[in-house]
């Protein structure tokens, strides 16, 4: 193999019945007495030079002259060869199929536009929420066990002083407010992802925030619903009795 060759070349044959993997690392690992050193054939650390010495002198000028050769020659940016790919395909796949190949564009590092990133964005949210229904359910319990305490704390606050209601009010929005922090590390993980993606091209910045303020908007105006809800009606309870009783009279 090349790896036999190489090493013949170097000056470091393949003992018999050895294993060239192994031969390898022996001879390249500083410090250390493979079989050659032990039969005074050579010293410590010289194959190590030896090998290091003959990469520079043979490989080394070769690689410089196939690298600068390469990097001269202009490619096809990748989103290019993405297309090119489908294209390739386009003859195995039917018209439907290939309605949803990506395109060329030149003003942009993405393949498809801002929509079709949007709407593939929202499918793929769409079923990592239904992946995550415990996380959903979980949401809503909290909503309604906040809710049950916060009006079990204020309840009737309506017939109660004005001073009372600034601060029911005020705890309402501060609880409203911070139920999304319990969303917060999956969010930090969701952005850790976007960072890679966005860095392959896969879509921009701006459909993945759109999409996820969107869905991730519904979600919370949905607890934040129930948990104003859930907890208005025993707040009121008594003000709206009282409210009737006067009306009658």
């Amino acid at each position: 193999s090349a790896a036999l060759e190489y090493c013949q070349q170097v000056g470091y044959p393949v003992p018999d019945r050895a294993n060239i993997v192994d031969w390898m690392m022996d001879v390249i690992s500083p410090g250390y007495k493979h079989i050659m050193v032990k039969q005074g054939k050579k010293a410590v650390d010289e194959s190590v030079k030896d090998f290091v010495m003959y990469f520079k002198a043979k490989v080394l000028p070769k690689l410089q002259e196939d690298v600068a050769t390469m990097t001269a020659t202009q490619g096809m940016h990748p989103k290019d060869l993405a297309v090119n790919k489908w294209e390739k395909a386009g003859s195995m796949a039917s018209a439907e199929m290939s309605k949803h190949f990506p395109v060329s564009r030149p003003n942009s590092v993405n393949s498809t536009g801002p929509w079709r990133q949007m709407q593939i964005l929202f499918w793929v949210k769409m079923k990592l929420l239904q992946r995550d229904v415990k996380g959903l359910k979980m949401r809503l319990m909290m909503s309604v066990l906040q809710s049950c305490i916060l009006g079990v704390a204020f309840y009737d606050i309506a017939s109660s002083a004005e001073l009372m209601h600034m601060q029911f009010l005020f705890l309402v929005m501060q609880m409203v407010a911070m139920g999304g922090m319990q969303v917060m590390p999956a969010l930090v993980d969701a952005r850790t992802v976007m960072k890679k993606e966005t860095g392959e091209a896969l879509y921009g910045v701006g459909p993945w925030i759109t999409v996820m303020a969107v869905v991730d908007g519904l979600v919370t105006l949905i607890s934040s619903s129930t948990f104003v809800i859930v907890h208005f009606p025993p707040l009121q309870r008594r003000a709206l009795t009282t409210d009737a009783d006067a009306n009658t009279q």
